[in-house]
């Protein structure tokens, strides 16, 4: 399970306030709701919880779906 890779130690996630904005937005989807139940803040604590926070640099890409630029951004130019 990905989960127990990560908690682990085998693969480190890297999250921003993007990236996090996005999961809050997401897990708010009726059919997301309707698999996982929870409080939505459980979620994103958890994935906080397992993450290595950073703070993404400014980068522009023209990625096909301009809503995904964050992930571009987040990936190219990042400190911890």
């Amino acid at each position: 399970m990905v989960t127990s890779v990560v908690i682990q130690n085998k693969i480190e996630l890297f999250v921003d306030s993007y990236l996090m904005d996005e999961l809050l937005r997401v897990l708010d989807y009726p059919r997301i709701k309707r698999r996982l139940p929870l409080d939505k803040n459980i979620y994103a604590n958890f994935v906080l919880m397992i993450s290595t926070p950073i703070v993404a640099a400014v980068f522009h890409v023209n990625s096909p779906d301009k809503e995904d630029n964050y992930l571009y951004d987040t990936l190219a130019n990042c400190t911890r």
